[in-house]
């Protein structure tokens, strides 16, 4: 007789190459799964950093110091996300903005298989999957201190609003605060994200949320230059001009999932996404 703990970092289904909650065996594609505990043992702040463990994935721009970014996926630049399996679009900055708070586990699907989803690169595609409300209460605050003058408060708090837990909530909320290494530079991120799920039956539920992102501040800027005398630029001088660089980006998402179980083994799902 052998006993042990559950590997949390073990993830056996996944949803992106089916739309469907099928085991990751079964799936004939390459499928890497990044896992809540993951992200929260390395303590990711961005996207890109929460993929930088998946084979094959490396960042491949940093657009106005926001937390979404590019990458580059099998040699293949890979500038949409999909959202619960839906496209957030082209890669402009009203959809860079992702926080990782909000992330319940990255899906990167890799391969030709992604332009089944649309118009998308060979390379692969990143699915992230979002927190839902939960039907056991949860409450977690969480604030965070570190260098250069960084401060992260964040509360995630989800509960049954009803004794017969029909309706659910989940309202995650966060402020980073942070200086950097070069002069004049100064980030703030804001985000609000509530969501309520409603039980409709046994085998039917409908999921509402909405969340909000504020990116703001002067993001670092780098050079590398040989001075006359042969020395480099130092990393603390700032190459913009305070003030003419800054960056005020804001996004709002909201949508909707309804999902129908029919049996055991067929579940239909109908979802829109709005940005």
């Amino acid at each position: 007789m052998v006993t042990g703990e559950q590997d949390g970092y073990n993830v056996p289904n996944a949803t992106t190459a089916t739309k469907t909650d099928t085991p990751l065996r079964d799936i004939p594609q390459s499928i890497q799964v990044v896992p809540r505990e993951v992200l929260e043992d390395r303590n990711v702040r961005t996207l890109n950093e929460s993929v930088e463990t998946v084979s094959g994935v490396s960042n491949s721009a940093d657009q106005s110091g926001a937390t979404g970014k590019a990458r580059s996926i099998r040699g293949f630049a890979a500038e949409t996300n999909l959202r619960n399996g839906l496209s957030e679009g082209s890669f402009t900055l009203d959809n860079l903005l992702q926080p990782v708070g909000t992330i319940e586990q990255v899906e990167v699907l890799k391969g030709p298989a992604s332009v089944l989803f649309g118009s998308l690169e060979p390379g692969g595609i990143v699915n992230i999957v979002t927190k839902q409300p939960l039907n056991e209460p949860y409450y977690k605050l969480e604030f965070e201190v570190g260098s250069y003058g960084f401060y992260q408060p964040l509360i995630d708090f989800s509960d049954p609003l009803t004794a017969d837990k029909t309706v659910l909530y989940r309202l995650i909320a966060s402020y980073q605060g942070a200086n950097g290494f070069q002069d004049f530079v100064n980030t703030q991120l804001t985000t609000i994200a509530p969501s309520i799920t409603v039980n409709l039956g046994d085998r039917t539920s409908l999921n509402l949320y909405y969340e909000y992102t504020h990116f703001f501040g002067d993001p670092p800027r780098s050079l590398v230059a040989l001075l006359s005398d042969g020395s480099l630029i130092p990393q603390s001088f700032y190459t913009g001009y305070p003030g003419l660089d800054l960056s005020d980006i804001t996004t709002q998402k909201f949508g909707y999932t309804l999902k129908h179980e029919f049996s055991d083994n067929c579940l239909t799902s109908l979802t829109c996404d709005q940005c």
